[in-house]
């Protein structure tokens, strides 16, 4: 899987995007298109702006958290993170 991959990679920086680990943890379902933060060759108020269907309260409860922080500790890349 790329998310777990990635943050291993010889690369200076890593940068993955949330809706990747959201829906990795099931709380974005269906079609992975509708989640798209920019729709190419559209100018409209919806381009570069996503609403999560949780809040960060929330977010910060789920078991992904745990898992982003397991990922990013087991590849070296911050290795102070508490």
């Amino acid at each position: 899987m790329v998310l777990i991959e990635s943050p291993v990679s010889r690369s200076v920086f890593c940068v993955e995007l949330l809706i990747d680990y959201l829906y990795m943890a099931g709380i974005f379902e269906g079609d992975p298109y509708q989640y798209r933060i920019n729709r190419p060759g559209t100018v409209n108020k919806e381009n570069w702006s996503l609403v999560t269907p949780v809040s960060l309260e929330g977010l910060l409860k789920d078991n992904i958290c745990k898992e982003i922080k397991a990922m990013v500790r087991s590849a070296g890349r911050f290795n102070n993170l508490q």
